[in-house]
């Protein structure tokens, strides 16, 4: 008998030790997002922006599980071989175990935006496709208009105004391009799509890369730029994110989607410190590797890869 009660505490003892290792390593770990390997409706917002070096690729799961995928990163040449969309984009959608997207969202057509898309619609089927439609002579996006037609995916212009129904209890409205487009030499950022996305309390604004002459006019939104979660626009240029468009913004969290060491100097310092000024906390694909944001409409949890 006093034998049994012997084992039957070592057992206890032995089961208590696991509980605290597994504990003390989930705490370690918790600051890394591990993608579902099941893909259901969670009832959560999630807005993931993948590392995918220099460029933007933003992965959004709505609540009620239907997928967005805004820009896709660049492809692969021989100046910058990393293929965004095979190599980084395409991996991730998988992982999180999606299997048709709902809407791919070209920003810009310029290749750090448009040029990983391509490898979306061979992976996956893609319901809808939002597109700026500023004529582009890029390899890349030619690439992309390509797939479109391949995959059947319903093309739209994407323009100010329109609101993208995806989920009733979210509001994703577009908030540019205009109608016409601006015209000029920066036009290809000048017209990014900028979406906000609102889910109960919590609000998320991607402004691709507009520029200073966008962000001026934008101004007339005044409280509805106001966000939650603000990805810095043109990847923290210095020709973007002026102290007055971040002002109206006044966001809590700031994401910068950039590479390490990139020729393009971003985030430009000056324009760092304006960020940091104006937010509460600040992450960078650079250096944060891919950052999840949660949200059940009232809080936000924001997850990192390193």
């Amino acid at each position: 008998m006093k034998k049994d009660i012997k084992i039957f505490l070592l057992f206890c003892f032995s089961c208590l030790l696991i509980f605290l290792f597994s504990l003390l390593i989930s705490r370690t770990l918790g600051n890394i997002i591990r993608p579902r390997t099941v893909f259901r409706p969670s009832g959560m917002l999630e807005i993931h922006f993948l590392d995918v070096k220099q460029g933007n690729a933003t992965l959004i799961i709505l609540p009620n599980g239907n997928a967005i995928v805004y820009d896709g990163g660049k492809s692969g040449n021989s100046f910058s071989p990393f293929a965004a969309g095979e190599k980084k984009v395409v991996p991730f959608l998988k992982q999180t175990g999606i299997k048709e997207i709902f809407a791919v969202i070209c920003s810009s057509p310029d290749d750090d935006h448009c040029g990983g898309l391509a490898d979306i619609y061979k992976n996956f089927t893609v319901l809808n496709t939002y597109d700026i439609g500023l004529p582009h002579t890029t390899e890349s996006y030619a690439s992309f208009l390509k797939a479109v037609e391949r995959n059947h995916s319903k093309y739209n212009l994407i323009r100010e105004g329109m609101l993208i129904e995806a989920d009733e209890s979210v509001l994703i409205q577009c908030l540019w391009p205009p109608d016409p487009l601006i015209k000029g030499g920066n036009a290809s950022n000048n017209n990014s799509a900028v979406l906000k996305i609102t889910y109960g309390d919590i609000s998320i604004l991607l402004p691709g890369d507009i520029e200073k002459p966008a962000e001026r006019r934008l101004l007339k939104y005044a409280g509805s730029l106001k966000c939650n979660v603000f990805l810095a626009a043109h990847h923290g240029s210095k020709t973007s994110n002026s102290e007055a468009f971040l002002k109206f913004c006044s966001p809590d969290i700031v994401v910068i989607s950039c590479g390490r060491n990139n020729p393009f100097g971003h985030p430009d310092a000056g324009v760092l410190k304006r960020l940091e000024s104006n937010s509460k906390k600040l992450f960078r694909t650079d250096n944060n590797g891919d950052i999840s944001v949660f949200s059940n409409g009232t809080e936000v949890e924001i997850f990192t890869e390193k």
